[in-house]
């Protein structure tokens, strides 16, 4: 098993849940019913599934302290999405734009107030 397949979600640090691909998948299928194109649940959906409500911002890392992208509540909208990627990994990225990556192999979702 590839360690990016599992992504561990926080709020201020502390572990709330662990999502796989597998997890992935299930919500994008919840989220985008009977939509061909879709490439994976978008990161507010995902936030929500794991109990996250509200936040002041939200930080994304990827794999081995990677690439990160951090945002403030009002600036994150369901145009971000947690792409599933064919090597059994999710990267961020926005609808508008699936081949670029804001970060690869997500690792860790923390919620930082």
């Amino acid at each position: 098993m590839h360690s990016g397949t599992v992504i561990r979600m926080l709020d201020n640090n502390n572990l709330v849940a662990l999502m796989g691909t597998d997890v992935m998948k299930a919500l994008m299928e919840q989220e985008f019913p009977n939509d061909e194109e879709a490439r994976g649940p978008s990161l507010l959906y995902v936030m929500g599934a794991a109990g996250i409500g509200e936040f002041k911002n939200a930080k994304v890392i990827g794999l081995n302290g990677g690439s990160s992208f951090q945002a403030h509540r009002d600036e994150i909208n369901e145009d971000y999405i947690l792409c599933l990627t064919d090597r059994g990994t999710v990267g961020l990225c926005t609808k508008r734009d699936y081949r670029h990556f804001l970060v690869e192999d997500v690792s860790e979702i923390n919620i930082i107030d």
